[in-house]
């Protein structure tokens, strides 16, 4: 995924490698944020670092156009070992800076048994007043339709919850794609 403005541009390697001591963590993921004046780069690996491995980060991105530069990154295969659900995924906001502003994990884990795969972070984007982060396996009405959640990215506070106006049933994967 990519994303950028006049000056900065985001990049997210989600299948990226990266070595930990006499082990790889597989699929860990990074985003490069590069400046497109100077093509300096920056490589921001995933925040949550412990146990990271396949978690996707940097399957999608965003970045905010405004003065303010800041982006997004979601990992919509991590796990959240508080709710004990596997793929439940989360979603990162980073300052200008590079660092981490507010780390989103998935405000709405699913009940059923088994608790796996809302892909909370399988679409992002980012605005000066909003950012949006979908979960596209988010279970609705009994079924995989999806949600997107609107979030405050300055105060990292959820604000909305859309769900899938569909009632059809099946996976739908509402939220595959934001902008």
């Amino acid at each position: 995924s990519t994303a950028m403005t006049s000056q900065i541009a985001v990049i997210g390697d989600y299948a990226e490698d990266i070595p930990d001591g006499s082990d790889t963590l597989v699929d860990h993921g990074v985003v490069y944020r590069y400046s497109l004046s100077n093509g300096a780069r920056t490589t921001i690996s995933n925040p949550d670092y412990y146990d990271s491995e396949g978690d996707f980060f940097g399957y999608s991105v965003g970045i905010n156009p405004g003065d303010n530069a800041w982006f997004i990154a979601g990992a919509p295969y991590e796990d959240n070992s508080a709710s004990d659900q596997t793929n439940g995924g989360a979603a990162y906001i980073f300052n200008s800076d590079n660092t981490v502003r507010h780390s989103i994990p998935n405000p709405a884990p699913q009940t059923a048994i088994p608790k796996t795969d809302d892909l909370f972070g399988r679409a992002v984007d980012i605005s000066e007043d909003y950012a949006m982060i979908a979960a596209p396996g988010n279970i609705v009405g009994g079924n995989a339709r999806g949600s997107v959640y609107v979030y405050d990215p300055d105060g990292g506070s959820l604000l909305r919850t859309i769900d899938c106006p569909n009632t059809a049933t099946g996976a739908l994967q509402f939220g595959t794609s934001v902008k």
